[in-house]
């Protein structure tokens, strides 16, 4: 799915609706939340974000089509510095990323840190072996990725085809 980062509020609301159990209290908290972290890419001297997503979320219908459709728009329009966004498609050999995503964080002050999400809690590691693996997994997956210019063409034809989700 598309990290919450770059979500918009609808698609960010069909993933928070999934969970078993959560109340429209609930979801609409996760959602007030998640859209305020990206009030990070607005400061004077944002940090860079480069995202490496799955060609699934072009096909997948996240909330439905129009949801989908916004989301995928949405991805077009940020898709300049400091965010970079990469597709990695179908045909990449490539099974790191299978695995599950995870956000890797550099601080020119500070030490660096990830944080991996989970279907039960998300965990920030800061060992120095855990975010050597973590590096070397994105790494992989970035180098089999498509260049930004070429992942906006490939989503702007998904947005150009005809949707028949039943």
């Amino acid at each position: 799915m598309v990290p919450g980062l770059l979500q918009t509020p609808d698609y960010t609301r069909a993933i928070v609706a999934g969970k078993p159990g959560v109340t429209g209290e609930e979801i609409e908290t996760a959602v007030r939340d998640r859209m305020a972290r990206k009030e990070i890419f607005r400061r004077a001297s944002p940090p860079t974000l480069y995202a490496v997503l799955d060609e699934s979320i072009l096909h997948r219908p996240i909330g439905g089509e129009s949801v989908t459709r916004d989301q995928l728009a949405f991805l077009i329009e940020v898709a300049r510095h400091p965010i970079t966004i990469q597709i990695l498609p179908f045909s990449a050999q490539v099974t790191a990323g299978l695995l599950g995503g995870c956000l890797i964080a550099h601080s020119a002050t500070g030490p660096t840190a990830a944080y991996i999400d989970s279907p039960v809690a998300g965990k920030v590691w800061g060992g120095e072996s855990e975010i050597e693996t973590l590096v070397r997994r994105y790494q992989t997956c970035r180098s089999e990725a498509l260049p930004q210019s070429v992942s906006i063409r490939k989503i702007n034809e998904r947005l150009d085809q005809e949707w028949n989700w039943s």
